[in-house]
């Protein structure tokens, strides 16, 4: 059953007195949101002991959640989960890497040998995996004779309801997208973005490609380092450059 507030602030003054500390209202407000009763005694036995190296009676906010944030992380270690504010937790950042902002040319040549090169590199992870063969270049793809297959690597255009516009390094097409695909496809159509460097499987009909399947670039996959404590991180993908969408 959970108890009154009025009686933790009671039961918290009351072993804060016997100990000889006093709590100011924020210290004690931070105390009775984050009341356990049997880590009390511990954690008021910690803060006591905190205020006298301090050469203060008075126990401030500061104190308190310094204490709070050093028994937090020694709960998490022993498998231990209490549940507190996260403003009343201390913080522990460490950074590994910093890397300083350049400055990118808004010139048109800059912008197309960032795509020829985002281009190349995704292009080179795409051709090393098995299932990308036959491989065409999308000029050779689309010179082909009907009913042939194959693969091809290019970067999206445009992207309409019936079909996508690509390009590769010298030529452009429509690649066409069969009524009667199945759901796996639609799904993958779905994701695609302009600029979306991606593969390609198709077929050809009445010399046009229609789009047979779509090939994402493998994201290699690494066994990180863990730690054991419970933290949060937060990732952020690159910019995407270039698109109005």
């Amino acid at each position: 059953m959970n108890q009154d507030k009025g009686d933790i602030k009671k039961r918290i003054l009351t072993e804060a007195t016997r100990l000889g500390i006093l709590l100011n209202p924020e210290a004690l407000l931070i105390l009775v949101e984050n009341y356990d009763e049997k880590s009390l005694p511990t954690i008021l036995s910690k803060i006591a002991e905190e205020a006298k190296k301090r050469n203060s009676v008075v126990v401030s906010r500061e104190v308190v959640t310094s204490v709070i944030g050093a028994s937090i992380r020694a709960e998490i270690s022993a498998g231990v989960h209490t549940h507190f504010l996260a403003k009343d937790v201390e913080d522990d950042i460490e950074i590994l890497k910093s890397y300083e902002a350049k400055q990118v040319s808004d010139d048109l040549e800059a912008r197309r040998q960032y795509f020829a090169d985002r281009y190349s590199k995704i292009s080179s992870m795409l051709r090393s995996r098995a299932d990308m063969s036959p491989y065409y270049p999308l000029r050779k793809a689309c010179s082909l004779p009907d009913r042939s297959e194959g693969k091809t690597i290019v970067m999206v255009y445009e992207k309409r309801e019936n079909y996508i516009v690509v390009e590769d390094m010298d030529f452009s097409t429509k690649i066409l997208i069969p009524r009667d695909c199945d759901k796996d496809l639609r799904e993958k159509i779905g994701r695609l973005l302009p600029d979306s460097v991606v593969g390609v499987s198709f077929y050809v009909s009445n010399s046009k490609l229609f789009c047979r399947s779509i090939i994402f670039p493998d994201v290699p996959i690494k066994k990180f380092k863990t730690i054991e404590e419970d933290i949060s991180v937060l990732l952020t993908s690159d910019i995407h450059y270039g698109s109005q969408k």
